[in-house]
């Protein structure tokens, strides 16, 4: 013998060996379980069964087979089924099988005691098995299981009562064992339901041979669909989604069921087997079975397996009334703020609670709106009161601005009546006293131009003439006139200019007013050695105008309202009184520059200065404008008007 055939018979030996050693530590590892359904594979009812089993039967080996018993009714089909199973099971041991549905279980039962079958006296449970079953003493050595029992007349009455105008059920079921039953119980409780129906019979083993027949079923019934195959054609299968759809698109009438998965792809519902449970109880007879626990025929339960379940979108979509459904009902397909009340009902409650949310947000609402009219009214009451306070303080101030200088001129008067009456003509003396008079009646005719110029302000007529002029030299000019005051305060004013001629239309009184208002504040708060800067520039086509000091400065919260009328400039307690004012001059500054086109900004810290810029638009006018007026004071005049409230710097 060669050496590659020693090698071969050797490997071949050693495959036998070790196919055998498995199978036989297999086999004394896990116990075998075969379930036989009586359907096919495609039969949701019978899966749901098989689902639940294996997953309560822990270190069980299972195989599932299906008999197709509505396809395949012969003995001659019986026979090679059973010679394919003993091919596949002959050699594994089966210690227990599990039969589903009345088929199954007569299939089983024909091979319990056939000795060329592996089933030959195998331990059976049997579940799903609508018929009563008579054992007899050999078979009840190795048969168990649950017989079902479904008070079909609960079922009709109830279908009665949810669909109250139908005069007849058109019950669909299939050529099966389970369907003889069911068609007999039927029957024969129809004259037994609380309101008097006609039960009507369609039969077929696939649903292309009851489609005719369902088109033909008058409006006013109802449709109890028990069971049927799927197969139009042999290639073309129907799941349970598909026959249900196909029925509601053939007729109107409601479809009840009394199979879970027709409740799930849209029937109505009704009261159904409940697979989980019976799966559940066929595991734990099957446990104690392979424990040897358990012997003997269950007796029948009734009603122990049904549950009614209903499809809340299919509840809607015919129109149901929810409150009518069994007690303890399941509802599935159910949304979370879907209310299990009739749809006029349920319009009614939502509406009620649209109502009531519109209701909260608008008392929202409104309690919001009060709490910012109270805040609102409380913003108001103090702004009324700062501006009472504010208008109190310039009526004083005013009073005060207006006292002081006319008492000045009537004391001066009286002096100089006194001297004349008396014949003593000092010159020096009447100098003095006529000094006083003209610097006291400027001032008093400042305080009285302000007041027209905020009236014209705020009612928004300024009599303003523009010309083309050059800017640069206004501005210089307006500067050197309050040089030899600022002198006199020991401070020093500089001029620059980037440019020496910007031409741009601008109302030149309005110009000078603005700068002897900034050079007033600029000289009132500045200490003696201080430094004032005013210098003009381009921006593109804009113009720049920049006040400087070294003085005193102010707080953040005095910018915030420094172009504010009335509001009094207190920097300091101690110098309020040396710079008393109307608190107007700003204000005006602002209207002036606006009435250009302009802006004014403020830059300031407390003891480190102030910066005043003013950004004016380089703009044209006609230059025979005939509205323009040359006539206008002298720059010197003007000055000592607006510069009439320092005199107190001198004192």
């Amino acid at each position: 013998m060669s050496c590659r055939k020693r090698f071969s018979i050797l490997l071949l030996v050693i495959l036998i060996l070790f196919t055998i050693l498995g199978n036989t530590s297999f086999a004394s590892s896990d116990k075998k379980v075969l379930i036989l359904g009586s359907y096919n594979i495609e039969s949701e009812w019978e899966q749901s069964i098989i689902e639940v089993i294996k997953n309560n039967l822990k270190n069980v080996n299972i195989r599932v087979e299906f008999l197709d018993a509505v396809s395949y009714k012969s003995e001659i089909y019986n026979d090679s089924f059973m010679k394919v199973l003993n091919l596949k099971y002959i050699e594994d041991n089966i210690d227990c099988i599990l039969t589903i549905d009345d088929e199954a279980l007569n299939f089983a039962r024909q091979n319990l005691f056939n000795k060329e079958s592996f089933m030959y006296e195998k331990p059976i449970v049997f579940v799903g098995i609508n018929n009563y079953i008579n054992l007899n003493e050999n078979e009840r050595k190795y048969m168990t299981g649950i017989i079902e029992y479904q008070d079909n007349l609960v079922l009709l009455d109830n279908i009665i009562k949810l669909s109250k105008n139908i005069n007849e059920i058109y019950v669909i079921m299939n050529n099966s064992i389970f369907g003889k039953p069911l068609e007999s119980n039927l029957l024969e409780i129809e004259n037994l339901t609380y309101k008097p129906i006609d039960i009507k019979i369609i039969k077929a083993d696939s649903f292309d041979k009851i489609e005719d027949k369902i088109k033909e079923i008058p409006s006013s019934s109802a449709i109890l669909l028990c069971g049927i195959n799927g197969y139009i054609l042999e290639e073309d299968f129907f799941n349970s989604k598909n026959i249900v759809d196909r029925i509601k698109s053939i007729t109107n009438v409601p479809i009840y069921t009394n199979i879970e998965h027709y409740v799930r792809e849209g029937a109505i519902g009704g009261i159904v087997n409940d697979g989980q449970k019976i799966g559940r109880k066929g595991a734990i007879l099957v446990e104690k079975v392979l424990n040897n626990k358990l012997s003997g025929v269950v007796n029948p339960d009734y009603n122990n397996y049904i549950t009614s379940i209903f499809n809340y979108k299919s509840l809607r979509e015919y129109n149901i009334n929810p409150l009518l459904l069994p007690e303890h009902s399941i509802v599935i397909n159910k949304g979370p703020f879907d209310l299990l009340v009739p749809k006029y009902m349920e319009i009614i409650i939502w509406v009620i609670v649209g109502l009531g949310i519109i209701s909260i947000i608008v008392l929202i609402y409104l309690f919001i709106l009060n709490k910012k009219k109270v805040l609102n009214d409380k913003d108001h009451l103090n702004e009324s009161i700062e501006r009472n306070e504010i208008k109190t303080d310039f009526i004083l101030t005013i009073s005060h601005e207006l006292r002081t200088p006319l008492n000045i001129i009537i004391n001066a008067n009286k002096l100089l009546k006194l001297r004349v009456y008396a014949e003593k003509y000092d010159k020096d003396f009447f100098n003095k006293q006529i000094n006083l008079i003209d610097k006291n009646s400027n001032r008093l005719l400042r305080l009285i131009n302000n007041l027209i110029d905020v009236s014209k302000i705020e009612t928004g007529y300024i009599d303003t003439i523009f010309k083309n002029e050059n800017i640069v030299d206004v501005i210089e000019d307006v500067t050197m006139s309050v040089v030899d005051l600022a002198n006199s305060y020991n401070i020093e004013i500089i001029f620059d200019t980037e440019e020496e001629e910007i031409i741009t239309a601008i109302d030149r009184s309005k110009i000078e007013k603005i700068m002897l208002n900034l050079l007033s504040n600029s000289i009132k708060f500045t200490n003696s050695g201080g430094h004032i800067f005013v210098n003009v520039k381009k921006s593109d086509s804009d113009i720049l105008i920049e006040v400087i000091d070294d003085g005193i400065g102010m707080s953040e919260e005095l910018q915030a309202h420094l172009f504010e009328k009335f509001r009094k400039a207190k920097i300091y307690p101690a110098l309020e009184g040396a710079n008393e004012r109307s608190g107007l001059g700003m204000f005006i500054v602002k209207g002036l520059v606006n009435r250009h086109s302009g802006t004014i900004e403020v830059d300031s810290k407390v003891n480190e200065g102030t910066k005043f810029t003013i950004k004016i638009p380089q703009v044209f006018v006609d230059q025979e404008n005939p509205n323009y007026n040359s006539i206008g004071m002298p720059l010197d005049y003007i000055s000592k008007i607006e510069l009439s409230d320092i005199y107190k710097k001198d004192e």
